[in-house]
């Protein structure tokens, strides 16, 4: 089986890439995406704050 990348498609050559079935450029952008859309607003932390009596339990 040849060792190509799962988002795109091309052939990997090194061996950490290799590892992680990602290309470089690949996971770069997945990790983008994947932590811009765990990303929260002040006003989301906020109006959050607020909702449990001021003080913030996870922190």
């Amino acid at each position: 089986m040849e060792n190509v990348c799962l988002r795109c498609g091309r052939v990997l050559k090194n061996k950490k890439s290799i590892n992680n079935k990602y290309g470089p450029v690949c996971e770069s952008k997945m990790l983008k995406e994947y932590y811009s859309k765990r990303q929260i607003t002040i006003d989301e932390l906020l109006k959050g704050s607020a909702m449990n009596g001021g003080m913030d339990k996870s922190l």
